[in-house]
């Protein structure tokens, strides 16, 4: 996955994650769609994580 921080489209492509994410992970991105915060909020790590998390929920497997 590569990360690209520059634009609109970045963080509207996170929105496919909002089944993943937490209470304090939402909060960021609200701030980041206003402009408060920008993208490099989130970790390349961290946008794994939740690319992870989001391939296993589709797959059923919610471990």
């Amino acid at each position: 996955m590569t990360v690209n921080y520059s634009g609109l489209s970045d963080y509207l492509g996170m929105y496919q994650y909002l089944p993943v994410l937490d209470g304090e992970q939402i909060f960021r991105l609200r701030n980041v769609a206003i402009g408060v915060l920008d993208m490099s909020v989130f970790s390349e790590e961290e946008l794994h994580a939740l690319k992870s998390r989001m391939q296993q929920q589709e797959s059923g497997n919610t471990e």
